[in-house]
């Protein structure tokens, strides 16, 4: 199970295969391989089918990006781009299921929260860049206005780490923090919590 606000974008989740004959993770498994079929539902819709394309394990996200993350040391283990429609606004969940004959996997419940009290937002790319202070594309013009609120980075190297924003720039946009443990990457997604 995965909560993310209504409305995510850009959102890539880990899933565990495994054999239906073995019980143990099934490897090698591509967007393409036949039999493979994707599908979400929301709420009182019909099942919607999702195209799976390849995807990279590093990769930027693309809808309905598909990968093995690595078949040696983690067999059954996959990479899933979530499609940013199955995550839109208007209701509180969608379940993600991946079907083929031979695997199993246990369909994937997304609770989508309205979170009124959290934003996202990315790292803009900026020469200025660094571990404590870095450009956002946030909205605000006020100075401080997200100060002694939390961000949390959703993806790029970062992701996972968070740390109380100590200052806001409402002109440049800059956020300044204590220091994350490497310098944001251009787009790398975050939240805004306890704003």
């Amino acid at each position: 199970m995965f909560i993310f606000p209504q409305g995510s974008t850009s959102v890539t989740v880990y899933l565990w295969i495994k054999d239906s004959g073995t019980g143990a993770g099934k490897t090698g498994l591509v967007y393409n391989s036949a039999g493979l079929v994707a599908s979400y539902v929301r709420p009182r819709t019909n099942r919607t089918g999702i195209t799976l394309v390849t995807q990279t394990v590093p990769g930027a996200w693309s809808s309905g990006g598909f990968v093995e993350v690595d078949g040696t040391n983690m067999p059954g283990l996959y990479r899933f781009d979530v499609p940013n429609a199955a995550l839109a606004a208007g209701e509180n969940y969608c379940i993600v299921h991946l079907q083929k004959s031979d695997a199993i996997a246990d369909p994937l419940l997304i609770l989508l929260d309205a979170l009124p009290d959290i934003q996202t937002g990315a790292v803009v790319a900026d020469g200025s860049n660094t571990a404590t202070t870095f450009k956002t594309d946030l909205a605000s013009t006020t100075n401080d206005f997200y100060k002694d609120s939390y961000l949390l980075f959703r993806t790029g190297s970062l992701a996972g780490q968070q740390k109380k924003i100590l200052g806001y720039n409402g002109s440049s946009k800059f956020v300044t923090v204590p220091a994350f443990t490497g310098v944001p990457s251009s787009n790398d997604l975050f939240t805004i919590v306890n704003r």
